[in-house]
């Protein structure tokens, strides 16, 4: 996924793409590497979990007005 943004290439010696061997990614006879960021699990549960805290009062709040709506709603 990460090198299928680059598009084949038709040179004087055949076309030029992206070929994994087994063990590695080449285009051409150059060698790929991704720098790609580290994934850390308990960073990613960190992150989820400050977010749910900041969101959970407006959830709070939202629900508490749907409730009143619907009690006024049932009082005509």
């Amino acid at each position: 996924m990460y090198f299928s943004t680059v598009s084949p290439v038709i040179t004087d010696n055949g076309v030029k793409q992206i070929t994994y061997n087994g063990n590695a990614w080449y285009y051409g006879s150059q060698k790929l590497q991704a720098d790609l960021p580290q994934c850390d699990p308990a960073q990613n549960y960190q992150f989820g979990y400050e977010l749910t805290i900041a969101l959970l009062p407006t959830a709070a709040v939202l629900f508490g007005a749907k409730l009143l709506i619907e009690l006024f709603r049932s009082l005509r």
